[in-house]
């Protein structure tokens, strides 16, 4: 995905979040747990980490954080 000024980029941005939640539907416990709370975990979108918790009835997204920000900020 290259950033061009077009929609493109944002489109395609939008498909890997779709293809992520739908992975988490199918196999919720496929991203790596928190460091912080093990019931909160992360998928690896792009360079973006969309951070998720499993209840028992739902997947619930709680934050997307941009990997190019400084670690330190991470919600989790």
């Amino acid at each position: 995905m290259e950033r061009n000024g077009s929609d493109a980029y944002a489109i395609k941005l939008e498909e890997a979040f779709f293809d992520a939640t739908d992975s988490l539907e199918q196999t919720p416990y496929i991203g790596k747990a928190t460091a912080s709370l093990e019931n909160i975990r992360f998928l690896i979108v792009k360079e973006y980490k969309l951070f998720y918790l499993i209840t028992q009835t739902d997947i619930v997204i709680l934050s997307v954080f941009d990997m190019r920000q400084d670690p330190d900020k991470t919600p989790y």
